[in-house]
């Protein structure tokens, strides 16, 4: 009996520590959020930059400082392994930053029409609500230059460059995340005006600071 009535107890003690166990991993499973899958969301933010080659039909040296907001939508595809989530995102923003500079007594303005990004990722969990990652890829953006003059008239250009940053996501809820990152982006040189003297080479590039809310397909 001694004997039967200890098995019964052990049995409970047993019985009683798996589900204390159960319990731990189900708290830790939940604990864990899973960041594998499609998501998509939207994109806003503040851009600065420099514009060079603007004064060079009239045969001077010109910069001019961009500058203005932006907001788009973005989406992509997350792997994970472990803590360390990778994936490929895109996303496409129209731009308000423009800008304006004074080129021997005639107004030149600049004025970029929009921004899209394709970028690989990779990040790792420093928590597992909180992604720190770095991006990197390539940037395509379309830019109107008019120069007030019925010389030179007004041009526009679609450029192409390379684009990279940091940022930091962190989960709201099963399914949402909030973002914050920092992009750099240099679209190089592109001949413009052509017609007018052979052309010009108008570089530029762009400091972005974005914020984004991402909805993750998926459990």
């Amino acid at each position: 009996m001694k004997i039967m009535n200890i098995s019964k107890k052990l049995g409970s003690c047993a019985g009683t520590a798996l589900l204390i166990a159960s319990g731990f991993s189900s708290a830790a499973m939940a604990a864990e959020p899973d960041w594998e899958g499609f998501y998509a969301g939207a994109v806003a933010g503040y851009q600065t930059g420099d514009i060079t080659g603007l004064g060079a039909l009239a045969g001077v040296d010109a910069t001019d400082k961009l500058k203005g907001f932006t907001y788009g939508v973005l989406g992509g595809y997350n792997w994970q392994n472990e803590d360390w989530v990778y994936g490929i995102e895109g996303d496409i923003s129209a731009a308000g930053t423009d800008g304006d500079v004074d080129v021997l007594g005639v107004a030149v303005t600049e004025d970029i029409n929009w921004v899209a990004d394709i970028r690989a990722r990779v990040g790792t969990l420093i928590s597992p609500s909180t992604l720190l990652y770095g991006a990197g890829g390539v940037s395509f953006s379309d830019i109107d230059i008019n120069t007030n003059s019925l010389i030179a008239g007004n041009d526009s250009g679609n450029f192409t460059g390379w684009t990279a940053g940091v940022g930091a996501e962190t989960r709201i809820s099963d399914n949402a995340i909030a973002r914050l990152e920092y992009l750099y982006t240099d679209y190089g040189t592109k001949s413009m005006f052509a017609p007018v003297g052979g052309g010009v080479d108008i570089a530029y590039d762009l400091h972005s600071i974005r914020v984004a809310v991402v909805y993750r397909f998926g459990n």
